[in-house]
Protein backbone atom coordinates (compact mmCIF):
# COMPACT_ATOMS: atom_id res chain seq x y z
CA UNK A 1 0.00 0.00 0.00
CA UNK A 2 1.47 3.15 -0.95
CA UNK A 3 2.13 6.49 1.67
CA UNK A 4 -0.88 8.24 0.30
CA UNK A 5 -3.18 4.92 1.07
CA UNK A 6 -1.48 4.79 4.21
CA UNK A 7 -2.33 8.46 5.50
CA UNK A 8 -5.93 8.72 3.25
CA UNK A 9 -8.50 5.68 4.27
CA UNK A 10 -9.19 5.81 0.57
CA UNK A 11 -7.62 7.07 -2.56
CA UNK A 12 -9.47 8.99 -5.51
CA UNK A 13 -10.02 5.36 -7.33
CA UNK A 14 -11.37 3.89 -4.37
CA UNK A 15 -13.57 6.65 -3.68
CA UNK A 16 -14.80 6.53 -7.14
CA UNK A 17 -15.83 3.11 -6.62
CA UNK A 18 -17.30 3.89 -3.63
CA UNK A 19 -19.70 7.04 -4.86
CA UNK A 20 -20.75 4.74 -8.06
CA UNK A 21 -21.54 1.84 -5.93
CA UNK A 22 -24.08 3.97 -3.87
CA UNK A 23 -25.39 5.73 -6.95
CA UNK A 24 -25.99 2.54 -8.67
CA UNK A 25 -27.50 1.28 -5.07
CA UNK A 26 -30.05 3.68 -4.83
CA UNK A 27 -30.47 3.80 -8.72
CA UNK A 28 -31.83 0.17 -8.43
CA UNK A 29 -33.63 1.10 -4.82
CA UNK A 30 -35.83 3.42 -6.59
CA UNK A 31 -36.47 1.25 -10.02
CA UNK A 32 -37.15 -1.24 -7.15
CA UNK A 33 -39.76 1.06 -5.93
CA UNK A 34 -41.52 1.80 -9.04
CA UNK A 35 -41.69 -2.22 -9.62
CA UNK A 36 -42.56 -3.42 -6.34
CA UNK A 37 -44.09 -1.00 -4.54
CA UNK A 38 -43.12 1.04 -1.43
CA UNK A 39 -40.06 0.42 0.69
CA UNK A 40 -42.45 -0.78 3.91
CA UNK A 41 -44.07 -3.20 1.32
CA UNK A 42 -41.07 -4.64 -0.39
CA UNK A 43 -40.07 -5.36 3.39
CA UNK A 44 -43.24 -6.73 4.50
CA UNK A 45 -43.16 -9.27 1.39
CA UNK A 46 -39.68 -10.60 1.97
CA UNK A 47 -40.42 -11.09 5.91
CA UNK A 48 -43.46 -12.75 4.77
CA UNK A 49 -41.68 -15.45 2.84
CA UNK A 50 -39.46 -16.03 6.10
CA UNK A 51 -42.05 -16.38 8.59
CA UNK A 52 -44.85 -18.40 6.66
CA UNK A 53 -48.96 -17.58 7.13
CA UNK A 54 -48.64 -14.56 9.94
CA UNK A 55 -48.79 -11.54 8.23
CA UNK A 56 -50.73 -9.27 10.65
CA UNK A 57 -47.54 -10.75 13.26
CA UNK A 58 -45.12 -9.19 11.09
CA UNK A 59 -46.89 -5.86 9.89
CA UNK A 60 -46.96 -5.29 14.10
CA UNK A 61 -43.68 -6.40 14.93
CA UNK A 62 -42.13 -4.20 11.95
CA UNK A 63 -43.87 -1.58 13.85
CA UNK A 64 -42.70 -2.08 17.36
CA UNK A 65 -39.00 -2.24 15.43
CA UNK A 66 -39.42 0.49 13.80
CA UNK A 67 -40.80 2.64 16.53
CA UNK A 68 -37.46 3.02 18.71
CA UNK A 69 -36.36 5.55 16.01
CA UNK A 70 -39.72 7.95 17.21
CA UNK A 71 -40.22 10.24 19.90
CA UNK A 72 -42.70 7.16 21.79
CA UNK A 73 -41.35 4.07 20.93
CA UNK A 74 -44.02 1.09 21.42
CA UNK A 75 -43.31 -1.75 23.92
CA UNK A 76 -44.25 -5.63 22.24
CA UNK A 77 -45.08 -8.63 24.10
CA UNK A 78 -44.97 -11.93 21.96
CA UNK A 79 -46.54 -14.51 23.87
CA UNK A 80 -47.82 -17.97 22.96
CA UNK A 81 -47.11 -21.77 23.91
CA UNK A 82 -43.47 -23.12 22.87
CA UNK A 83 -42.95 -24.27 19.42
CA UNK A 84 -45.51 -21.37 17.68
CA UNK A 85 -42.69 -19.40 16.13
CA UNK A 86 -42.80 -16.07 18.25
CA UNK A 87 -38.48 -16.20 18.63
CA UNK A 88 -38.09 -17.39 15.40
CA UNK A 89 -40.16 -14.12 13.87
CA UNK A 90 -38.55 -12.18 16.06
CA UNK A 91 -35.17 -12.78 15.63
CA UNK A 92 -36.13 -12.73 11.69
CA UNK A 93 -37.59 -9.72 11.94
CA UNK A 94 -34.43 -8.53 13.74
CA UNK A 95 -31.77 -9.37 11.28
CA UNK A 96 -32.71 -6.39 8.99
CA UNK A 97 -32.45 -4.29 11.55
CA UNK A 98 -28.94 -2.24 12.18
CA UNK A 99 -26.57 -4.53 14.52
CA UNK A 100 -25.67 -1.12 16.60
CA UNK A 101 -29.56 -0.60 17.27
CA UNK A 102 -30.39 -4.31 18.71
CA UNK A 103 -29.46 -6.13 22.33
CA UNK A 104 -30.78 -9.06 22.30
CA UNK A 105 -31.16 -10.57 25.84
CA UNK A 106 -31.57 -13.81 27.53
CA UNK A 107 -33.01 -13.63 30.83
CA UNK A 108 -31.13 -10.21 31.57
CA UNK A 109 -30.61 -9.80 35.44
CA UNK A 110 -31.56 -6.24 37.00
CA UNK A 111 -27.68 -5.01 36.77
CA UNK A 112 -26.43 -6.57 33.73
CA UNK A 113 -27.97 -4.18 30.77
CA UNK A 114 -26.18 -1.65 32.80
CA UNK A 115 -22.64 -3.16 33.17
CA UNK A 116 -22.45 -4.58 29.83
CA UNK A 117 -23.88 -1.51 27.92
CA UNK A 118 -23.31 0.90 30.22
CA UNK A 119 -19.98 3.60 30.16
CA UNK A 120 -18.72 6.30 32.26
CA UNK A 121 -19.76 9.97 32.33
CA UNK A 122 -18.43 12.63 34.87
CA UNK A 123 -20.54 15.13 36.14
CA UNK A 124 -21.72 16.99 33.25
CA UNK A 125 -22.42 13.62 31.04
CA UNK A 126 -19.34 13.62 29.40
CA UNK A 127 -17.39 10.28 28.37
CA UNK A 128 -14.49 9.70 30.20
CA UNK A 129 -13.03 7.07 28.76
CA UNK A 130 -10.95 8.96 25.93
CA UNK A 131 -9.38 10.49 28.95
CA UNK A 132 -8.59 7.71 31.13
CA UNK A 133 -7.21 6.02 27.79
CA UNK A 134 -4.82 9.52 27.67
CA UNK A 135 -3.61 8.86 31.48
CA UNK A 136 -3.13 4.93 30.71
CA UNK A 137 -0.75 6.13 27.63
CA UNK A 138 0.54 8.59 30.09
CA UNK A 139 1.34 6.08 32.98
CA UNK A 140 2.79 3.60 30.47
CA UNK A 141 5.35 6.27 29.10
CA UNK A 142 6.24 7.22 33.07
CA UNK A 143 6.16 3.78 33.68
CA UNK A 144 9.05 3.42 30.89
CA UNK A 145 11.18 6.30 32.00
CA UNK A 146 10.84 4.87 35.49
CA UNK A 147 9.35 8.11 36.83
CA UNK A 148 7.58 6.30 39.83
CA UNK A 149 6.46 9.69 41.06
CA UNK A 150 4.33 10.75 38.00
CA UNK A 151 2.69 7.02 37.88
CA UNK A 152 1.85 7.95 41.11
CA UNK A 153 0.13 11.07 40.72
CA UNK A 154 -1.41 9.55 37.14
CA UNK A 155 -2.82 6.70 38.95
CA UNK A 156 -4.46 8.38 41.82
CA UNK A 157 -5.73 10.92 39.02
CA UNK A 158 -7.34 8.18 37.26
CA UNK A 159 -8.74 6.73 40.73
CA UNK A 160 -10.64 9.82 41.37
CA UNK A 161 -12.19 10.64 37.96
CA UNK A 162 -13.23 6.97 38.57
CA UNK A 163 -14.62 7.51 42.08
CA UNK A 164 -16.52 10.30 40.75
CA UNK A 165 -17.47 9.35 38.04
CA UNK A 166 -21.31 7.68 37.14
CA UNK A 167 -22.42 4.82 34.46
CA UNK A 168 -24.68 6.38 31.48
CA UNK A 169 -26.98 3.69 29.50
CA UNK A 170 -28.38 5.37 26.97
CA UNK A 171 -31.23 3.63 25.07
CA UNK A 172 -32.32 5.67 22.27
CA UNK A 173 -32.97 4.20 19.26
CA UNK A 174 -32.28 1.18 20.67
CA UNK A 175 -33.80 -2.09 21.02
CA UNK A 176 -34.60 -4.22 23.53
CA UNK A 177 -35.04 -7.87 22.34
CA UNK A 178 -35.76 -10.34 25.65
CA UNK A 179 -36.14 -13.91 23.99
CA UNK A 180 -36.70 -15.52 26.95
CA UNK A 181 -39.19 -13.89 29.97
CA UNK A 182 -37.62 -11.30 32.15
CA UNK A 183 -37.11 -12.08 35.36
CA UNK A 184 -39.75 -10.23 37.96
CA UNK A 185 -37.30 -8.10 39.42
CA UNK A 186 -36.10 -7.33 35.68
CA UNK A 187 -39.65 -6.38 35.28
CA UNK A 188 -39.49 -3.98 38.29
CA UNK A 189 -36.33 -2.20 37.20
CA UNK A 190 -37.94 -1.70 33.82
CA UNK A 191 -41.21 -0.79 34.64
CA UNK A 192 -40.00 3.76 34.50
CA UNK A 193 -38.47 3.18 31.13
CA UNK A 194 -41.45 0.91 29.66
CA UNK A 195 -43.64 4.05 31.06
CA UNK A 196 -41.63 6.59 29.57
CA UNK A 197 -42.01 8.59 32.65
CA UNK A 198 -38.52 10.08 32.49
CA UNK A 199 -36.05 10.52 29.58
CA UNK A 200 -33.27 10.14 32.32
CA UNK A 201 -33.84 7.87 35.07
CA UNK A 202 -30.98 7.02 38.12
CA UNK A 203 -30.37 3.93 39.45
CA UNK A 204 -27.94 3.19 42.76
CA UNK A 205 -26.59 -0.77 41.67
CA UNK A 206 -23.62 -1.89 43.48
CA UNK A 207 -20.09 -2.21 41.26
CA UNK A 208 -19.34 -5.03 38.81
CA UNK A 209 -16.29 -5.86 40.62
CA UNK A 210 -17.62 -7.82 43.67
CA UNK A 211 -17.72 -5.14 45.80
CA UNK A 212 -20.41 -3.93 48.03
CA UNK A 213 -20.01 0.00 47.13
CA UNK A 214 -22.96 1.28 45.69
CA UNK A 215 -22.75 3.30 41.93
CA UNK A 216 -24.98 5.69 40.38
CA UNK A 217 -26.52 5.03 36.77
CA UNK A 218 -28.45 7.19 34.67
CA UNK A 219 -30.41 5.43 31.80
CA UNK A 220 -31.41 7.62 28.82
CA UNK A 221 -33.69 7.23 26.65
CA UNK A 222 -36.90 5.17 25.71
CA UNK A 223 -36.32 2.10 23.35
CA UNK A 224 -38.37 -0.46 22.20
CA UNK A 225 -39.09 -3.46 24.19
CA UNK A 226 -39.61 -6.71 22.52
CA UNK A 227 -40.59 -9.53 25.22
CA UNK A 228 -40.99 -13.19 23.92
CA UNK A 229 -42.59 -15.39 26.72
CA UNK A 230 -43.92 -18.75 26.68
CA UNK A 231 -44.92 -18.94 30.54
CA UNK A 232 -48.02 -17.91 31.81
CA UNK A 233 -47.37 -14.74 32.33
CA UNK A 234 -50.65 -13.83 34.52
CA UNK A 235 -48.69 -15.92 37.11
CA UNK A 236 -46.22 -13.44 37.22
CA UNK A 237 -46.10 -11.14 40.10
CA UNK A 238 -46.01 -7.66 38.71
CA UNK A 239 -47.24 -8.78 35.08
CA UNK A 240 -50.87 -6.94 35.84
CA UNK A 241 -48.84 -3.96 36.25
CA UNK A 242 -46.24 -4.77 33.30
CA UNK A 243 -49.07 -5.71 30.89
CA UNK A 244 -50.64 -2.25 30.88
CA UNK A 245 -47.38 -0.94 29.16
CA UNK A 246 -46.93 -3.71 26.50
CA UNK A 247 -48.99 -4.26 22.97
CA UNK A 248 -49.51 -8.16 23.13
CA UNK A 249 -49.30 -10.04 20.12
CA UNK A 250 -49.26 -13.99 19.63
CA UNK A 251 -48.49 -15.74 16.44
CA UNK A 252 -50.51 -17.22 14.31
CA UNK A 253 -51.55 -21.01 15.31
CA UNK A 254 -53.85 -22.68 12.02
CA UNK A 255 -52.51 -25.66 10.80
CA UNK A 256 -52.08 -24.39 7.55
CA UNK A 257 -49.23 -22.28 9.11
CA UNK A 258 -47.10 -25.19 10.49
CA UNK A 259 -47.39 -26.87 6.55
CA UNK A 260 -46.22 -23.76 5.07
CA UNK A 261 -43.35 -23.55 7.93
CA UNK A 262 -42.55 -27.68 7.20
CA UNK A 263 -41.56 -26.76 3.90
CA UNK A 264 -39.52 -23.82 4.30
CA UNK A 265 -37.63 -25.59 6.85
CA UNK A 266 -37.82 -28.90 4.39
CA UNK A 267 -35.93 -26.63 2.02
CA UNK A 268 -33.62 -25.37 4.09
CA UNK A 269 -32.37 -28.84 5.33
CA UNK A 270 -32.83 -30.44 2.53
CA UNK A 271 -31.06 -28.91 0.05
CA UNK A 272 -27.28 -28.21 0.02
CA UNK A 273 -26.23 -24.16 1.02
CA UNK A 274 -25.01 -23.19 -2.42
CA UNK A 275 -28.38 -24.05 -3.29
CA UNK A 276 -30.44 -21.61 -0.92
CA UNK A 277 -31.44 -19.68 -3.51
CA UNK A 278 -34.05 -21.66 -4.30
CA UNK A 279 -35.91 -20.42 -0.92
CA UNK A 280 -34.08 -17.51 0.06
CA UNK A 281 -33.12 -13.78 -2.31
CA UNK A 282 -30.65 -12.53 -0.39
CA UNK A 283 -30.81 -9.84 -2.53
CA UNK A 284 -34.29 -8.64 -1.31
CA UNK A 285 -32.74 -9.27 2.32
CA UNK A 286 -30.03 -6.57 1.20
CA UNK A 287 -32.23 -3.94 0.59
CA UNK A 288 -34.67 -4.40 3.07
CA UNK A 289 -31.56 -3.59 5.37
CA UNK A 290 -30.84 -0.49 2.67
CA UNK A 291 -34.27 0.44 3.39
CA UNK A 292 -34.50 0.03 7.33
CA UNK A 293 -31.46 2.07 7.30
CA UNK A 294 -33.37 5.05 5.50
CA UNK A 295 -36.43 4.59 7.62
CA UNK A 296 -34.25 4.99 10.43
CA UNK A 297 -32.69 8.10 9.27
CA UNK A 298 -35.98 9.56 7.78
CA UNK A 299 -37.15 8.79 11.42
CA UNK A 300 -34.86 10.60 13.55
CA UNK A 301 -34.43 13.56 11.84
CA UNK A 302 -38.26 13.82 11.72
CA UNK A 303 -38.65 12.97 15.76
CA UNK A 304 -35.15 14.93 16.13
CA UNK A 305 -34.26 15.41 20.07
CA UNK A 306 -37.67 13.17 21.07
CA UNK A 307 -39.87 16.06 19.24
CA UNK A 308 -43.51 15.16 17.76
CA UNK A 309 -43.43 15.61 14.26
CA UNK A 310 -47.13 14.63 14.08
CA UNK A 311 -49.75 16.40 13.04
CA UNK A 312 -53.19 14.06 13.55
CA UNK A 313 -56.23 16.57 12.59
CA UNK A 314 -58.48 13.78 13.97
CA UNK A 315 -57.51 13.58 17.48
CA UNK A 316 -59.88 15.09 19.10
CA UNK A 317 -62.35 12.97 17.52
CA UNK A 318 -60.67 10.12 18.15
CA UNK A 319 -60.54 10.49 21.75
CA UNK A 320 -64.21 11.64 22.03
CA UNK A 321 -65.00 8.27 20.12
CA UNK A 322 -62.96 6.10 22.19
CA UNK A 323 -64.28 3.93 24.97
CA UNK A 324 -63.54 6.29 28.36
CA UNK A 325 -65.42 3.71 30.89
CA UNK A 326 -62.06 2.27 32.64
CA UNK A 327 -59.21 3.81 33.86
CA UNK A 328 -56.64 1.63 31.55
CA UNK A 329 -58.60 2.75 28.47
CA UNK A 330 -56.31 5.78 28.56
CA UNK A 331 -53.35 3.22 27.75
CA UNK A 332 -55.21 1.88 25.08
CA UNK A 333 -55.45 5.12 23.76
CA UNK A 334 -52.37 6.08 23.65
CA UNK A 335 -51.51 2.51 22.07
CA UNK A 336 -53.48 3.37 19.14
CA UNK A 337 -52.08 6.85 18.88
CA UNK A 338 -48.89 5.74 18.85
CA UNK A 339 -49.73 3.26 15.81
CA UNK A 340 -51.16 6.31 14.53
CA UNK A 341 -48.23 8.29 14.28
CA UNK A 342 -45.82 5.40 13.31
CA UNK A 343 -47.96 4.36 10.38
CA UNK A 344 -47.74 8.04 9.45
CA UNK A 345 -44.37 8.81 9.83
CA UNK A 346 -43.56 5.78 7.76
CA UNK A 347 -45.60 6.47 4.97
CA UNK A 348 -44.78 9.91 5.30
CA UNK A 349 -43.37 10.12 1.62
CA UNK A 350 -46.76 9.52 0.26
CA UNK A 351 -48.94 12.00 2.84
CA UNK A 352 -48.91 15.81 3.25
CA UNK A 353 -47.05 17.70 5.26
CA UNK A 354 -47.66 20.96 7.26
CA UNK A 355 -44.28 23.32 7.25
CA UNK A 356 -43.80 25.40 10.57
CA UNK A 357 -41.11 28.36 10.26
CA UNK A 358 -40.43 30.00 13.78
CA UNK A 359 -39.04 33.46 13.76
CA UNK A 360 -36.05 32.29 15.17
CA UNK A 361 -34.53 28.70 14.33
CA UNK A 362 -35.06 26.01 11.73
CA UNK A 363 -38.15 25.71 9.46
CA UNK A 364 -40.14 22.66 11.14
CA UNK A 365 -42.10 19.96 9.23
CA UNK A 366 -45.33 18.06 10.80
CA UNK A 367 -46.27 14.77 8.45
CA UNK A 368 -50.56 15.07 8.65
CA UNK A 369 -52.02 11.95 9.56
CA UNK A 370 -54.95 10.73 7.07
CA UNK A 371 -58.24 8.57 7.72
CA UNK A 372 -56.59 5.82 5.74
CA UNK A 373 -53.82 5.92 7.95
CA UNK A 374 -55.62 5.68 11.10
CA UNK A 375 -57.90 2.69 9.42
CA UNK A 376 -54.29 0.92 8.59
CA UNK A 377 -53.23 1.61 12.17
CA UNK A 378 -56.15 -0.04 13.38
CA UNK A 379 -56.32 -3.07 11.24
CA UNK A 380 -52.94 -3.46 12.07
CA UNK A 381 -53.15 -3.22 16.16
CA UNK A 382 -56.64 -5.36 15.92
CA UNK A 383 -57.13 -4.88 19.50
CA UNK A 384 -56.05 -2.76 22.27
CA UNK A 385 -56.71 -5.43 24.64
CA UNK A 386 -54.43 -6.74 27.39
CA UNK A 387 -55.65 -10.43 26.90
CA UNK A 388 -54.10 -13.17 25.18
CA UNK A 389 -54.01 -12.59 21.29
CA UNK A 390 -54.98 -16.41 21.24
CA UNK A 391 -57.64 -16.19 23.86
CA UNK A 392 -59.30 -13.45 21.39
CA UNK A 393 -58.84 -15.35 18.50
CA UNK A 394 -60.88 -17.91 20.26
CA UNK A 395 -63.24 -15.85 20.95
CA UNK A 396 -63.41 -14.41 17.47
CA UNK A 397 -62.89 -17.80 15.38
CA UNK A 398 -65.56 -19.58 17.56
CA UNK A 399 -67.34 -18.31 20.49
CA UNK A 400 -68.56 -15.32 17.55
CA UNK A 401 -69.44 -17.44 14.49
CA UNK A 402 -71.10 -20.13 16.96
CA UNK A 403 -72.80 -17.48 19.28
CA UNK A 404 -74.42 -16.24 15.53
CA UNK A 405 -75.14 -19.48 13.91
CA UNK A 406 -77.41 -20.76 16.97
CA UNK A 407 -78.74 -17.46 16.48
CA UNK A 408 -79.50 -17.35 12.83
CA UNK A 409 -81.21 -21.19 13.52
CA UNK A 410 -83.33 -19.53 16.16
CA UNK A 411 -84.55 -16.79 14.59
CA UNK A 412 -85.62 -19.36 11.56
CA UNK A 413 -87.46 -21.04 13.91
CA UNK A 414 -89.36 -18.35 14.76
CA UNK A 415 -89.86 -17.37 11.25
CA UNK A 416 -88.51 -14.01 11.90
CA UNK A 417 -86.48 -13.52 8.87
CA UNK A 418 -86.40 -9.57 8.80
CA UNK A 419 -85.05 -9.78 12.76
CA UNK A 420 -82.71 -11.96 11.86
CA UNK A 421 -81.00 -9.84 8.56
CA UNK A 422 -81.11 -7.07 11.06
CA UNK A 423 -79.01 -9.04 13.53
CA UNK A 424 -76.43 -10.32 11.03
CA UNK A 425 -75.82 -6.51 10.00
CA UNK A 426 -75.37 -5.33 13.51
CA UNK A 427 -72.82 -8.32 14.36
CA UNK A 428 -71.68 -9.46 17.23
CA UNK A 429 -71.55 -6.13 19.49
CA UNK A 430 -75.68 -6.48 19.40
CA UNK A 431 -76.79 -6.67 22.92
CA UNK A 432 -79.21 -9.39 21.93
CA UNK A 433 -76.21 -11.74 21.49
CA UNK A 434 -76.63 -11.73 25.53
CA UNK A 435 -79.82 -13.70 24.65
CA UNK A 436 -77.88 -16.87 22.91
CA UNK A 437 -75.91 -18.98 25.15
CA UNK A 438 -73.11 -21.89 24.43
CA UNK A 439 -72.00 -24.84 26.78
CA UNK A 440 -68.29 -25.68 27.00
CA UNK A 441 -68.76 -28.82 24.74
CA UNK A 442 -70.45 -26.93 22.13
CA UNK A 443 -67.22 -24.57 22.05
CA UNK A 444 -65.09 -27.53 21.90
CA UNK A 445 -66.96 -28.96 19.01
CA UNK A 446 -66.68 -25.43 17.43
CA UNK A 447 -63.20 -25.34 17.96
CA UNK A 448 -62.37 -28.66 16.33
CA UNK A 449 -64.37 -27.78 13.66
CA UNK A 450 -62.35 -24.62 12.92
CA UNK A 451 -58.67 -25.19 13.91
CA UNK A 452 -58.99 -29.11 13.08
CA UNK A 453 -56.97 -29.76 15.94
CA UNK A 454 -58.22 -31.95 19.04
CA UNK A 455 -59.26 -30.30 22.28
CA UNK A 456 -61.29 -31.22 25.21
CA UNK A 457 -63.95 -29.97 27.16
CA UNK A 458 -62.06 -29.00 30.20
CA UNK A 459 -59.53 -27.27 28.30
CA UNK A 460 -61.73 -24.98 26.60
CA UNK A 461 -63.04 -24.10 29.79
CA UNK A 462 -59.49 -23.38 31.17
CA UNK A 463 -58.10 -22.03 28.61
CA UNK A 464 -60.39 -19.95 27.45
CA UNK A 465 -63.68 -19.67 28.98
CA UNK A 466 -62.60 -18.67 32.03
CA UNK A 467 -60.41 -16.17 31.21
CA UNK A 468 -62.46 -14.58 28.82
CA UNK A 469 -64.88 -14.53 31.81
CA UNK A 470 -62.10 -12.64 34.05
CA UNK A 471 -61.61 -9.82 31.58
CA UNK A 472 -64.92 -9.42 31.19
CA UNK A 473 -65.66 -10.21 27.35
CA UNK A 474 -67.97 -13.72 28.18
CA UNK A 475 -70.62 -13.81 31.06
CA UNK A 476 -71.57 -17.53 32.46
CA UNK A 477 -74.62 -18.36 33.75
CA UNK A 478 -76.43 -22.17 34.91
CA UNK A 479 -78.92 -23.63 32.84
CA UNK A 480 -82.61 -23.28 34.43
CA UNK A 481 -82.68 -27.18 32.74
CA UNK A 482 -79.56 -28.83 34.15
CA UNK A 483 -77.90 -26.91 37.49
CA UNK A 484 -74.70 -28.87 37.29
CA UNK A 485 -74.69 -27.22 33.50
CA UNK A 486 -73.26 -24.02 33.08
CA UNK A 487 -74.21 -21.28 29.79
CA UNK A 488 -71.79 -18.52 28.73
CA UNK A 489 -72.31 -16.02 26.49
CA UNK A 490 -71.49 -12.35 25.61
CA UNK A 491 -71.02 -9.85 27.86
CA UNK A 492 -72.62 -6.55 27.56
CA UNK A 493 -69.30 -4.85 29.27
CA UNK A 494 -67.46 -5.48 25.76
CA UNK A 495 -65.86 -2.14 24.75
CA UNK A 496 -62.03 -1.88 23.93
CA UNK A 497 -61.60 -5.36 22.34
CA UNK A 498 -62.72 -4.56 19.10
CA UNK A 499 -62.46 -1.69 17.18
CA UNK A 500 -64.57 -2.39 14.26
CA UNK A 501 -67.50 -0.43 15.69
CA UNK A 502 -64.95 2.34 16.49
CA UNK A 503 -64.09 2.45 13.22
CA UNK A 504 -67.70 2.70 11.98
CA UNK A 505 -68.62 5.36 14.07
CA UNK A 506 -65.50 7.36 13.12
CA UNK A 507 -66.83 7.48 9.30
CA UNK A 508 -70.36 8.07 10.50
CA UNK A 509 -68.97 11.32 11.07
CA UNK A 510 -66.96 11.78 7.99
CA UNK A 511 -69.24 14.17 6.69
CA UNK A 512 -69.48 17.00 9.05
CA UNK A 513 -65.77 16.15 9.99
CA UNK A 514 -63.88 18.40 6.97
CA UNK A 515 -65.23 21.87 8.62
CA UNK A 516 -63.89 20.32 12.00
CA UNK A 517 -60.82 19.61 10.28
CA UNK A 518 -60.35 22.98 8.99
CA UNK A 519 -60.84 24.70 12.08
CA UNK A 520 -57.58 22.40 13.14
CA UNK A 521 -55.50 24.24 10.70
CA UNK A 522 -56.50 27.19 11.70
CA UNK A 523 -56.30 26.42 15.61
CA UNK A 524 -52.97 25.70 14.81
CA UNK A 525 -52.34 28.80 12.72
CA UNK A 526 -53.36 30.50 15.82
CA UNK A 527 -51.06 28.50 18.16
CA UNK A 528 -47.40 29.36 15.53
CA UNK A 529 -48.56 33.25 15.75
CA UNK A 530 -46.42 34.05 18.46
CA UNK A 531 -43.24 32.24 17.63
CA UNK A 532 -43.90 31.60 13.91
CA UNK A 533 -45.91 31.18 11.09
CA UNK A 534 -47.40 28.00 8.82
CA UNK A 535 -45.52 28.45 5.72
CA UNK A 536 -47.82 25.72 3.63
CA UNK A 537 -48.94 22.61 3.53
CA UNK A 538 -47.74 20.78 0.68
CA UNK A 539 -47.24 16.84 -0.82
CA UNK A 540 -44.34 15.04 -2.32
CA UNK A 541 -44.48 17.01 -5.15
CA UNK A 542 -43.96 20.08 -3.11
CA UNK A 543 -46.90 21.69 -3.94
CA UNK A 544 -48.63 24.13 -2.45
CA UNK A 545 -52.26 22.07 -1.25
CA UNK A 546 -55.56 23.83 -1.60
CA UNK A 547 -58.63 23.30 0.69
CA UNK A 548 -60.41 20.85 -2.21
CA UNK A 549 -57.02 18.85 -2.50
CA UNK A 550 -56.38 19.04 1.21
CA UNK A 551 -59.95 17.33 2.03
CA UNK A 552 -59.44 14.74 -0.96
CA UNK A 553 -55.88 13.69 0.25
CA UNK A 554 -56.80 13.32 3.83
CA UNK A 555 -59.63 10.94 3.54
CA UNK A 556 -57.06 9.02 1.27
CA UNK A 557 -58.53 6.08 -0.65
CA UNK A 558 -61.26 5.33 1.62
CA UNK A 559 -63.16 8.25 0.56
CA UNK A 560 -64.77 6.45 -2.52
CA UNK A 561 -66.51 3.90 -0.08
CA UNK A 562 -67.49 7.05 2.50
CA UNK A 563 -69.33 8.39 -0.47
CA UNK A 564 -70.93 5.24 -1.43
CA UNK A 565 -71.66 4.90 2.47
CA UNK A 566 -72.96 8.56 2.53
CA UNK A 567 -75.44 7.54 -0.09
CA UNK A 568 -76.80 4.38 1.40
CA UNK A 569 -77.48 6.05 4.75
CA UNK A 570 -79.37 8.67 3.28
CA UNK A 571 -81.08 6.51 0.31
CA UNK A 572 -82.69 4.49 4.02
Amino acid sequence: MNQKKKLAFFDESDLAALTKFFVDEANEAAERIVKYGRPIIQIEKYLNSKIKDDPILVKQLLRGFLSAYTNEPINVGVLAPSSEGKTYATVEISEIFPEKDTISIGRLSPTALIHTHGRLVDSDGEPLEPRLNKIREQIAEAETKGDKKTVRELKGIMADMIAYARNEVDLTHKILLFLDNPKPETYEMLKPILSHDKRQILYKTTKSDGSLSVKDTVIKGWPAVIVCSAKNEAKNEVWEEIATRFFIVSPNTNVSKYYEANKLTSQKIGKPSWASSVYANPKDKKFCRYYINRLRDSLTTLCNDGENPVFNPFADRLAELFPHNQGVTMRHFKRLMSFCNIETLINANSLMKLEFTPYHGDKKVSVITSLETIQNAIKIIGKVSTVPPEKIKFYEKVFVPAIQDKMTVQTRLDNDQKNSDQKRLDGYNNDNNNDISLTSSECAEWYIRIFAKPITNKQVLENYLKPLIDEGLLESSYNPDNKSQKLYHTSSQLTIHNLEGFVRRLIETIETSFLYIWSCLAQMGQASIEIGKITRIYDNGDDHITYLEFKKKISGSILKSVETYSKERRSK
